[in-house]
């Protein structure tokens, strides 16, 4: 399962804020693709190895996970997607 377009319009002014951190010098990650990549990962409890690479690199998406997890972005994009379920 994947976010639907309307649950990604969701987290735009969220992700506008992770496009200023990104940083330089590597080739800027899909953040949707990264973050259906972290719901995979927690929906079906597997290890970062047998993230399908359609979500990407499972280094990326793991990077992406445990920075955001710091700064406490997961909570946010994921309490504002649980927010429309209401």
């Amino acid at each position: 399962m994947n976010l639907t377009d309307e649950q990604w319009k969701l987290l735009e002014p969220l992700i506008a804020e992770l496009k200023c951190v990104a940083g330089v010098g590597r080739p800027q990650a899909e953040f949707r693709k990264v973050f259906d990549g972290i719901l995979w990962i927690l929906r079906t409890c597997a290890p970062w190895k047998d993230l399908p690479m359609r979500y990407g690199s499972k280094s990326t998406v793991h990077r992406w996970f445990q920075h955001w997890r710091r700064q406490g972005m997961m909570e946010r994009m994921l309490r504002r997607l649980a927010e429309d379920l209401r």
